[in-house]
């Protein structure tokens, strides 16, 4: 296959595309399971991206970005890690898959898996809270504008 036809068909994939399909089971099985911590949502790479602290490196993103130019899929869901505050808010305080987030992104994708782990909260137990926080206690989003469905 020609690397300008394997291009137009990577940018036609939707976010799921990217993942290897045991990853994504893995994940929904972890969101499923009874006062599960995890929640699976699909989330805008640029928004993962204001949530989590800032920074990149180039040698990480050509591995990644050539990788997935040989059809490469990613084997884990990228996460944030998050503590419900006194305030009810949602604060950041870890998080995985900067490069992914940022890879899927610059080819269009809207709307990826992304994992939600909760230190604090058990997502079945109760409600999700109005405000998520960004790592750097910056940036704020209404849950709602941020939590989309996983279903790409």
């Amino acid at each position: 296959m020609s690397s300008v036809l394997r291009a137009v068909i990577v940018e036609m994939l939707t976010g799921l595309d990217f993942f290897d399909a045991a990853a994504v089971d893995r994940a929904r099985d972890d969101a499923s399971a009874h006062g599960s911590r995890t929640k699976l949502v699909g989330m805008q790479p640029q928004k993962f991206l204001f949530l989590a602290l800032h920074g990149h490196d180039l040698t990480k993103e050509k591995r990644l970005a050539d990788a997935v130019a040989t059809g490469a899929r990613f084997s884990s869901i990228p996460m944030l890690k998050v503590e419900l505050r006194d305030d009810e808010k949602l604060q950041v305080i870890g998080h995985e898959g900067r490069h992914r987030m940022r890879l899927l992104r610059d080819r269009g994708i809207s709307n990826a898996p992304v994992e939600i782990r909760a230190v604090n909260l058990r997502w079945g137990a109760s409600q999700i809270p109005e405000t998520i926080v960004s790592e750097n206690g910056v940036i704020e989003y209404q849950t709602s504008q941020v939590f989309l469905s996983v279903e790409v």
